[in-house]
C-alpha cells in the first residue's frame, strides 16, 4: 500500500481524480502495515519524511513485529545491544529474542540495578519519539500509527493486541530518577540537566500512553500498582504520599473495572480531603476522579459527596474572594515531580468543569430524577445553576481581578463539556436506532444497549434549557470585557451554546444589533466585540434553519456599513472580518432555488429573498466605502514613510490586506449580473484614480476579480492599464504596473490573448529610469510564471454552489475548482519569457563579471545594469523555481521525489527538444553563475560592484531560493486570506456535531471489522466537518504546497545519497555556493554580512552534509591555527595571515579591522552549524581544545571589539553546555579522542609545563581559561576516566592544586571542588557496582591520597570554606559571562540527584544544601572503607571547621557559614551512623560537638540544622544496633526542653499561655 501510495503521488499533484484516491489512502490506518513491516522494508519508508526522520534517523530499528513482546525493544547497530525499557525486578516476565535464540541478537537481557545501564542519548531520544509515535492517543480514531490496545474489544479475528507489562516501565523510571526510590543512592548526572530533564519528561510521555497497554485481566495491574502504593499514599506529612501519587496517576489504567474503582473511591475521597488548597494535590486527585467517573455504575450512591468536595474547593480554586482574604492561596509545590505530571490552574479548572457537567442530571444518592409534572431539576443541575448565580456577580465585565481568567476558563471548558455530552448522547441514541433496525432486519432478539460510560445518564430537555438560560447572559458579559481574551473566550462560549439550543439565536442576534444602532449611544463601545462575535457564530446562528438570521440581515448590513472608518482601525478590521464570515455562507443576487424553497417553507423563502437582494445592493454600496478607505490608507501608508506621522504602516497594511480577502469573497459568492456590475465599478475606479501609494492594495483588488472570473477580468483591466504608456506620468505607469501584476497572478491559459500587450508593458517598465517602477515590472514577471506553472484554482465561482445548499449547510463533497494545469501553449510562452528577460540578464551578469572595474562613469552604466539584472533573476526565480529541475536526471530513478516527475512532465509540454536542453539545465547555470557573483563579490572589496548592497542582497536572496525552494509558493509567507481560512475551522466547528461523529467512528471502528476500509475524507455535517467550498479548495491548494515544501528536504538528501556523476555535479554547485555565502559572511560592509548569515543559515538547513568537511577550517578561526591552511578555503581568508599583518605599524589599524570582520564572520559561521560538531566526536574534542585557546582571538582585537568577540564566543559555549553529548559507553577512535583531549586540559592547567613550554600562547593561560578549561574536565570526567588510574591521579592533582593554591573566594575553587565531589561519587557509585571489587581495593589508593590530604588542617579548610562561599548559586551575582553557569554545573553536575528534603508541609526554600553534606557523607564512608589511618584526623578537621563556621554572626553575609556547619555535621553524622557498628563516634566524638555547638548556635540556624539533622538520621530511625539514634534524640528533646521549660516548676510562658513543667517522672520530656 506505501508503494501505491508513492507512485500515485506525482500525477495527484495535477489530477483531481488521483489526489481524492491518495486522500482516502492517506486515511487509512497504517497499522496494520507496520504490523508486516520486516528488515527489509524499512527502505519503502524512506520516502516519506515523517517516518523516515522518526524510524530512519541514525539507526535502524528491526524491532515493528510487536505482537508477542512483553516490552517494547529494539536493537542498534552499535557495539552493543541495548534496551529502552530494562527490567529491574527478577520476577518481572522477560521479554523473547526477536531473532530466534541466538544471544548475538538479543535485544534484551536480564539488567539488575548493580549492573551498568548506558544509552546512546541520540539514540534514546529516537526511541522514545518511536514510542510515543506508536502509542500516542490520538483524538482521531484513525491515528495511522496506532497499536491496538488491550481495551479495544474489536470483533476482527486478525487484530492482534498489544501489551506491555507495567514493572519495566517503572524499573526504568526509577533508574531515569532516583528521587522515585527513597532507598536509592544519588546518581551522578552523565548528561546536561536539559537533557536529563527532557528525557524525564518523555519517558513520562511514554508510561502515559502506554497505561492503556497494560494487561488488565481481573485488574491485575492495577491491583499491582494501588498495592505499591498504599501504604505510602496515607503519610500525607510526608512526601512519599506525594510520590506515590504520582506514580498512581502516571501508571493506573483507565481500563479498571466498576468494582475496583467502587472499593478504592471511598478511600481516595477522605486521603484527598485532608491537604487543603493544594492545587499539585487537587489536580492530581481530581484526574484520578475524573477517570474513575467514567467506569461507575449509575446508581453509585456516593455522587453526591464527591460533588460538595468539589465545590467546596471550587471558590479557591477560581480564586473568588471568600472570607477575609481576597482568596485561599496556598504555595505548596512538588518540584521533583513537576517533569512527570506537569499542570497549571488552567488544568485544574479543566478538571472542575468536567466534573460540574458530569453531574448534571444525577441525584448524589445514584437513583434517577422522578419524571413529574412540571419536571423538576436533578440534584447536580440545581447545584450548578445556584453556584453560577452565586459567582455571577463576577463576570460582570467592570468587575477585574484574579478571578477573570479562571472563570473565562471555566465557562469554555464547561460549554464545551456540554456540548461533548450532548454529541455523545446523540451518537448513542443514532447507534441504538441502527442496531435495532439491524436486529429487526435479521430477525435477531440481540437488543444491547449502546452507551458511553462517561455519560450514562441523559440529559433530559427541560435540564438542558435551565442550563442554557444560566449560561447564556453570563457569556454575553464575557463578550463585552475589556479584555481581548475574555471577549473571544465568550463569543466561543456561545458557540458552543449554540450549536445544541436553538434559543440562544435569537436573543443574541437582538443583543448584537442594539451594539450596532448608532442611536444606542451607550451601547457604541461594544459594537467591535459584537462584529467579532458575529465571526465565530455565524455557522451556529445558520443551523439548522437560518430563517432567524435571514430575517435579520438587511438590518445587520445597514447598520454595520458605517464600521468601515479609517479613523476607527481597529472597528473597520471587526466588521471587515463580519462580512467576510457571512458571505462565505450566503450568494449575493438570484433567487432561492424552487427544491429548497418547498422543502423549507414559505418562510424561509421570503427571508432568503429578501437577504440576496439586499446583499445584492449591499455590494455597491460596500465598494463605494472601499474605495474610499483605499485612498485614505494610501494617504496613511504615504505619511508613515515619515517619522513624524501620527498613523501606523504596519496597522495600514493589515487592514488593506482585509479589504483584499473580503473582496474576494464576495464577487466570488456574486451572481452573474451583479459581478458584472461590479466589474464595472472597479474599472471606472482604476481608470479615474492613480492611488500610487496604494498600489498594491489596488492589485489585490484586481486579483480578487481575477480569482473570481480571469477572463472577463482581463478583457475589462489590461485595455486600461496598458495603453498609452508614453503619454502617462512615471508615477501613473509604477501605479498601472503595479497594479497589473495582482490582475496576471491568478490566470492561467486566459492571459494568451493578452501576452503582447503584458510583454510590451513589462519592457516598457524596465527600460524606465525608475527604481520603484523597475521592481514593478519585475513583480509582472513574478506573477506571470507562478500563474503559468503552478496549480492554483482559478475562475472561481461559488454562486451556483451556495444556491445549491440550504443556507449555512456545510459542503457535503469536494468543491468543482479544479486545479490549473499547465498546456503547451502556456510552456511555449514560459519560454519566451525565459529568453526575453532571464537569460538575457543571466547573459549580461556573465559579461559583467569578465569586466575590469575602473572608477569613471562607464562603470556606472555598467554597475546600473548589473542592479537591473540582479533584480530581475531575483524576481524570476520566485516565480518560476519550480519548473528548474536538477540537470541531467534519470526519469527512470526510483529515488526521485513525486515535484522531480511533475518537472520532467512540464518540461515535456516544451515547444522544440533545444528548449528542453536549456530549461533542464537552467538551474545548475544559475547557481553557478550566482556562486561566482559571490566569490567576486568578496573578493573585490575596492571595487563599486561590492559596496553596492541591494545588488548583493538580490544575489544572495536568489541564492537562497535555488537552494532552498523547489516550488514558487512552497515558502512563501501566508496571506491574510489563508490565514482566516486557517481560522475558518474553528470558526465553523459544531462541537456537539463533530464529537457525535467522534463516537460513532470511534464505536463502528471497534466493533465493525470492515468499517476502516470505508473510510474516506471527512466532508459535510454527517461527518463532523463543516466547511465552505472556499475553505476546502483552500485545504485541497495548501496540501499540494506541503507536498512541494517537503521536496525541498528529500531532494539534497537524496542528492547527498547518489553515487551518480550527475547528482555529484550538481551537489557540487550547492558547495560552490556555500563558499560563496561563507565568503560573504567575512564582507566589510555590516548589511552584506547580515544577509550572508541569513544566506549561510538556509543552505547549512537543507545542506546540512556539506559543513562537515569545512567545519575544521571554521573552528580555526578561534585561536588563529589556520596559517597551514591553503589561501580563501571555503571562502574564508587566513586569519592568522590578517592577525600577524595586524601587527605592522602602516597598517595596523586597517588589518584589525579586517581581523574583527573576519573574525566575527566565521563565529557567527560556527554558531549556525553547531549541529554537526555535537554530533561528530572529533569535531567536538576539537572545539573543546581550540575554545580554550580563544584568548588568543581576542587579544588581538582592538579594545572596544574585544566584549563583542568575547560575547560571540561565549554564545559558542552556551551552545556547547546546552547540547554536550558525552557518551558513557566510549569505544575505539571516541575513547582515545576522549583521553587525548583530557590530557589537553590538564596539561594546559599543569604550570610546570606551561613553565617549560617555549609557546607564547602560554602565557594567555589567565584566569578565565583555567575556570573554562576546569569546566570542561568537569563535563568530561566520567565513569571511563574514574577507571583509568594514572588519569584519575593527575585530575584529582590538579583539583587539589587548584585549590590549594587560588584564591578562597574566586570562582575556579569552587569549580575543583565539584571535579572533585564528582569523582567522590563516580567512585563510590563504581563500588557499589562492581560485584568482583572487594572492600575498595581498586580504588584503595585514591582513598589514601584523599585521607592525606583532608588531614592537612589548612587544605581541609579551604576545601570546606570552597564549599561555603557563595551560597547562591543560581543567583546572578557573577558579572563576567558565563561564570554563573559554570557554578551552577559545579554544583547540579557534579553532586547529582539527592534524596527529597524538606517535606511537602513547607513551603519556603532552605538554605541547606544537601548534595554538599552527602559528599561530605562518602569521604567519611570511602575512609573508613579502606581503613585509612588518617580518617580521625580528617573527621576532626571537619568538625573543627564547623565549629569555627558556627560562631559566625548571622548577617546575610556570613548565613552561608551557618548553613555550611550544618552540612558538615550531618554528613558527618551520616558517615558516622552508616560505618560505626559500635557507636562509639556518635556518642564520644559527635555529641559533645553537638552540644557545644547547639548551645551558641543562632536561632536563624534553626532552620538548617532541622533539615541537616533529618539528614543525618535517614534511614538508622529504625536501626537498633548499640542504641541506634537514641542518644541523638535524647540529646536534641533535652536541648528543646531546656528552652520551652524553666528548671523548677513554674514553667515558661508562651505568649499568654502558660505551659506545664516538666514531669519528672517522664525523662524523655
Amino acid at each position: 500500500m506505501i508503494q501505491d501510495i508513492l507512485e500515485s503521488l506525482p500525477e495527484a499533484l495535477y489530477d483531481q481524480e488521483k489526489f481524492q484516491k491518495h486522500r482516502d489512502l492517506k486515511r487509512t490506518e497504517l497499522h496494520s502495515i507496520l504490523f508486516s513491516l520486516d528488515k527489509d522494508d524499512v527502505d519503502l519508508l524512506k520516502n516519506t519524511k515523517k517516518l523516515k526522520k522518526r524510524l530512519c534517523s541514525g539507526f535502524k530499528v528491526y524491532g515493528y513485529k510487536f505482537l508477542s513482546v512483553h516490552e517494547m525493544c529494539f536493537m542498534i547497530e552499535k557495539t552493543v545491544t541495548l534496551a529502552l525499557f530494562v527490567t529491574d525486578d527478577p520476577a518481572a516476565p522477560i521479554s523473547q529474542p526477536i531473532f530466534g535464540n541466538s544471544s548475538k541478537h538479543n535485544p534484551i537481557s536480564r539488567i539488575g540495578k548493580k549492573s551498568s545501564f548506558v544509552l546512546d542519548t541520540h539514540v534514546r531520544t529516537e526511541l522514545m519519539s518511536v514510542s510515543n509515535l506508536l502509542t500516542h492517543r490520538s483524538r482521531k480514531a484513525t491515528a495511522p500509527t496506532r497499536l491496538v490496545s488491550v481495551s479495544n474489544k474489536t470483533v476482527s479475528p486478525c487484530t492482534h493486541t498489544f501489551v506491555v507489562n507495567w514493572r519495566p516501565l517503572y524499573s526504568r523510571l526509577l533508574l531515569n530518577n532516583p528521587t522515585f526510590d527513597f532507598l536509592l543512592d544519588s546518581k551522578v548526572f552523565t548528561q546536561p540537566i536539559s537533557v536529563h530533564g527532557s528525557d524525564h519528561q518523555k519517558l513520562a510521555d511514554s508510561i502515559y500512553d502506554l497505561r492503556i497497554f497494560f494487561p488488565q485481566e481481573d485488574d491485575i495491574s492495577a491491583k499491582e500498582i494501588w498495592n505499591l502504593v498504599s501504604s505510602d499514599i496515607v503519610h500525607i506529612h510526608s512526601s512519599e504520599c506525594y510520590r506515590a501519587l504520582t506514580i498512581l496517576l502516571e501508571f493506573l489504567p483507565s481500563d479498571c473495572s466498576p468494582e475496583f474503582y467502587a472499593s478504592l473511591l471511598p478511600t481516595w475521597m477522605n486521603i484527598w480531603a485532608k491537604i487543603d488548597f493544594c492545587l499539585d494535590w487537587d489536580y492530581r486527585w481530581m484526574s484520578l476522579i475524573c477517570r474513575a467517573l467514567k467506569r461507575l455504575p449509575v446508581d453509585y450512591p456516593q455522587w453526591g459527596k464527591i460533588r460538595k468536595l468539589t465545590l467546596c474547593r471550587a471558590l479557591a480554586w477560581l480564586d473568588i474572594p471568600s472570607g477575609k482574604q481576597s482568596s485561599a492561596h496556598n504555595n505548596r509545590q512538588f518540584k521533583f515531580f513537576k517533569m512527570y505530571v506537569g499542570f497549571s490552574k488552567n488544568d485544574v479548572i479543566k478538571r472542575l468543569s468536567k466534573l460540574l457537567v458530569f453531574f448534571l442530571g444525577r441525584e448524589d444518592d445514584g437513583s434517577l430524577t422522578p419524571t413529574t409534572l412540571p419536571p423538576t431539576l436533578s440534584t447536580g443541575t440545581t447545584s450548578l445553576v445556584a453556584f453560577m448565580n452565586f459567582i455571577a456577580p463576577y463576570f460582570n465585565p467592570s468587575n477585574i481581578g484574579n478571578w477573570t481568567g479562571n472563570l473565562t476558563s471555566m465557562m469554555h471548558y464547561m460549554c464545551c463539556y456540554l456540548s461533548q455530552r450532548i454529541g455523545f448522547e446523540q451518537a448513542s441514541t443514532h447507534l441504538n436506532n441502527n442496531n435495532n433496525n439491524n436486529n429487526n432486519n435479521n430477525n435477531n432478539n440481540n437488543n444491547k444497549t449502546i452507551s458511553f460510560p462517561q455519560y450514562n445518564v441523559t440529559l433530559l430537555p427541560h435540564e438542558i434549557s435551565a442550563v442554557v438560560d444560566c449560561f447564556l447572559p453570563l457569556t454575553h458579559q464575557m463578550i463585552y470585557s475589556k479584555g481581548p481574551q475574555v471577549s473571544y473566550t465568550g463569543a466561543i462560549s456561545l458557540r458552543n451554546l449554540a450549536a445544541f439550543s436553538q434559543k440562544v439565536t435569537s436573543p443574541s442576534l437582538t443583543f448584537f444589533l442594539d451594539a450596532l444602532d448608532e442611536k444606542a449611544i451607550n451601547q457604541t463601545h461594544q459594537a467591535p466585540s459584537a462584529l467579532n462575535s458575529i465571526h465565530l457564530t455565524l455557522h451556529q446562528f445558520l443551523r439548522p434553519d437560518p430563517t432567524t438570521f435571514l430575517g435579520q440581515l438587511p438590518s445587520f448590513l445597514a447598520l454595520s456599513l458605517s464600521g468601515v472608518d479609517s479613523n476607527d482601525e481597529g472597528k473597520t478590521a471587526s466588521t471587515l472580518v463580519a462580512y467576510m464570515s457571512i458571505f462565505q455562507w450566503l450568494p449575493i443576487g438570484g433567487t432561492v432555488n424552487q427544491r429548497l424553497a418547498l422543502e423549507n417553507g414559505e418562510q424561509y423563502k421570503t427571508a432568503a429573498d429578501n437577504a440576496f437582494a439586499a446583499s445584492s445592493d449591499f455590494v455597491l454600496l460596500f465598494l463605494d466605502k472601499m474605495y474610499v478607505l483605499l485612498k485614505n490608507q494610501g494617504e496613511a501608508e504615504k505619511a508613515g514613510r515619515n517619522q513624524a506621522s501620527m498613523y501606523s504602516a504596519q496597522a495600514t497594511k493589515q487592514i488593506t490586506g482585509l479589504i483584499t480577502v473580503t473582496i474576494r469573497v464576495m464577487l466570488s459568492a456574486c451572481d452573474e449580473e451583479t459581478f458584472s456590475t461590479a466589474l464595472k465599478s472597479i474599472a471606472s475606479f482604476v481608470s479615474e484614480n492613480v492611488v500610487v501609494f496604494a498600489s498594491k492594495r489596488v492589485a489585490g483588488l484586481l486579483e480578487a476579480c481575477s480569482y473570481r472570473n480571469a477572463t472577463s477580468s482581463l478583457h475589462t483591466f489590461v485595455p486600461i492599464l496598458t495603453s498609452d504608456l508614453k503619454t502617462r506620468s512615471m508615477l501613473s505607469v509604477r501605479f498601472y504596473t503595479r497594479a497589473l501584476s495582482g490582475l496576471v497572478r491568478i490566470t492561467g491559459s486566459d492571459i494568451l490573448p493578452h501576452k503582447d500587450a503584458v510583454v510590451a508593458m513589462i519592457q516598457f517598465s524596465l527600460d524606465s529610469d525608475d527604481k520603484l517602477t523597475r521592481k514593478a515590472a519585475c513583480k509582472v514577471l513574478r506573477h506571470l510564471f507562478i500563474s503559468l506553472i503552478s496549480c492554483s484554482p482559478t475562475n472561481t465561482n461559488n454562486n451556483a454552489q451556495l444556491h445549491q445548499r440550504k443556507i449555512g449547510e456545510p459542503l457535503s463533497a469536494l468543491p468543482d475548482a479544479v486545479p490549473h494545469v499547465p498546456n503547451k501553449l502556456e510552456m511555449s510562452f514560459v519560454f519566451d519569457l525565459f529568453q526575453r528577460f532571464l537569460i538575457k540578464s543571466l547573459t549580461t551578469v556573465e559579461r559583467i563579471l569578465n569586466l575590469e572595474w575602473t572608477d569613471d562613469n562607464e562603470s556606472n552604466k555598467v554597475l546600473d545594469d548589473w542592479r537591473l539584472c540582479s533584480k530581475i533573476i531575483h524576481y524570476c526565480l520566485r516565480g518560476c523555481i519550480g519548473f528548474l529541475p536538477e540537470a541531467n536526471v534519470d526519469v527512470s530513478d526510483p529515488e526521485l521525489h513525486p515535484c522531480e516527475h511533475v518537472t520532467q512532465k512540464l518540461l515535456s509540454l516544451l515547444p522544440t527538444p533545444e528548449s528542453m536542453t536549456i530549461v533542464g539545465n537552467l538551474r545548475n547555470r544559475i547557481g553557478n553563475l550566482l556562486a561566482s557573483c559571490m566569490k567576486k563579490i568578496a573578493s573585490s572589496s575596492s571595487s563599486s560592484l561590492s559596496r553596492d548592497t541591494k545588488s548583493s542582497k538580490d544575489i544572495m536572496a536568489s541564492c537562497r531560493i535555488i537552494c532552498t525552494r523547489r516550488s514558487a509558493l512552497s515558502n512563501t509567507k501566508t496571506s491574510a486570506y489563508d490565514q482566516s481560512l486557517g481560522h475558518n475551522r474553528e470558526v465553523t466547528k459544531n462541537m456537539t456535531n463533530s464529537e457525535r461523529f467522534f463516537a460513532i467512528e470511534k464505536t463502528l471502528l471497534r466493533t465493525s471489522p470492515t468499517y476502516a476500509q470505508q473510510m474516506r475524507l471527512r466532508i459535510g455535517e454527517d461527518m463532523g466537518c463543516n466547511s465552505t467550498s472556499s475553505f476546502t479548495s483552500a485545504r485541497m491548494f495548501a496540501y499540494r504546497m506541503n507536498v512541494h515544501q517537503n521536496s525541498s528536504f528529500e531532494i539534497p538528501r537524496r542528492l547527498k545519497n547518489s553515487t551518480k556523476e550527475e547528482d555529484k555535479e550538481n551537489l557540487a554547485m550547492y558547495e560552490r555556493m556555500l563558499d560563496g555565502a561563507m565568503g560573504l559572511c567575512c564582507h566589510f560592509l555590516s548589511a552584506t554580512r547580515g544577509e550572508a548569515f541569513r544566506t549561510f543559515s538556509s543552505l547549512a538547513a537543507k545542506h546540512g552534509s556539506l559543513l562537515t568537511a569545512r567545519i575544521p577550517r571554521i573552528l580555526a578561526i578561534i585561536d588563529l591555527s589556520d596559517g597551514d591552511s591553503e589561501m580563501n578555503a571555503y571562502g574564508l581568508p587566513r586569519i592568522a595571515d590578517i592577525a600577524e599583518a595586524a601587527e605592522d605599524a602602516a597598517s595596523e589599524e586597517e588589518n584589525r579591522i579586517k581581523l574583527y570582520e573576519v573574525a566575527v564572520g566565521g563565529l557567527f559561521i560556527l554558531q549556525m552549524s553547531f549541529k554537526p560538531i555535537m554530533k561528530d566526536f572529533k569535531l567536538k574534542y576539537q572545539f573543546i581544545r581550540q575554545w580554550c585557546n580563544s584568548t588568543v582571538l581576542v587579544k588581538k582585537m582592538e579594545p572596544e571589539k574585544q566584549a563583542h568577540v568575547t560575547t560571540i564566543l561565549h554564545g559558542l559555549w552556551i551552545k556547547f553546555r546546552r547540547d554536550r553529548l558525552i557518551d558513557a559507553n566510549k569505544v575505539g577512535d571516541e575513547l582515545e579522542q576522549h583521553s587525548a583531549c583530557l590530557s589537553h586540559l590538564l596539561d594546559k592547567l599543569d604550570e610546570s609545563q606551561l613553565a617549560a613550554n617555549d609557546d607564547e600562547r602560554s602565557a594567555d593561560l589567565n584566569w578565565r581559561n583555567k575556570l573554562s578549561i576546569s569546566w570542561f574536565i568537569l563535563v568530561l570526567v566520567g565513569p571511563d576516566e574514574v577507571e583509568n588510574a594514572p588519569l584519575l591521579s593527575r585530575i584529582v592533582k590538579a583539583c587539589m592544586t587548584i585549590i590549594r593554591k587560588e584564591a578562597r573566594a574566586m570562582p575556579i575553587n569552587k569549580v575543583a571542588l565539584g571535579l572533585l565531589s564528582r569523582i567522590i561519587n563516580l567512585i563510590q557509585q563504581r563500588e557499589k557496582d562492581d560485584d568482583d571489587d572487594d572492600d575498595g581495593v581498586k580504588f584503595s589508593q585514591f582513598w589514601l591520597d584523599l585521607g592525606d590530604s583532608l588531614s592537612d588542617e589548612q587544605f581541609c579548610t579551604r576545601v570546606l570554606n570552597a564549599s561555603a562561599v557563595n551560597r547562591r548559586e543560581k543567583s546572578k551575582s557573577m558579572k563576567s559571562k558565563g561564570v554563573d553557569s559554570i557554578l551552577e554545573d559545579a554544583v547540579c553536575f557534579s553532586f547529582g540527584l539527592g534524596d527529597m528534603y524538606p517535606t511537602l508541609r513547607d513551603p519556603q526554600p532552605r538554605f541547606f544544601a544537601m548534595n554538599k553534606a552527602d559528599t561530605i557523607r562518602k569521604i567519611v564512608v570511602g575512609l573508613a572503607r579502606v581503613g585509612s589511618t588518617k580518617s580521625e584526623a580528617v573527621l576532626n578537621n571537619m568538625l573543627a571547621v564547623g565549629r569555627k563556621f558556627s560562631n559566625a554572626p548571622p548577617d546575610d553575609d556570613q548565613k552561608c557559614l551557618l548553613a555550611a556547619s550544618a552540612e558538615i555535621f550531618s554528613g558527618v553524622l551520616r558517615g558516622v551512623l552508616d560505618t560505626d557498628t559500635t557507636g562509639g563516634k556518635l556518642e564520644e566524638t559527635l555529641l559533645p560537638w553537638l552540644s557545644s555547638v547547639l548551645n551558641i548556635v543562632s536561632h536563624s540556624a534553626v532552620v538548617y540544622w532541622s533539615d541537616g539533622l533529618k539528614y543525618g538520621v535517614h534511614g538508622h530511625i529504625t536501626d537498633r544496633r548499640n542504641g541506634g539514634v537514641s542518644p541523638l534524640l535524647l540529646l536534641v528533646i533535652d536541648k528543646l526542653s531546656s528552652v520551652l521549660y524553666k528548671d523548677g516548676g513554674g514553667g515558661a510562658t508562651l505568649g499568654q499561655k502558660k505551659l506545664p513543667a516538666r514531669s519528672a517522672a517522664s525523662p524523655n520530656g
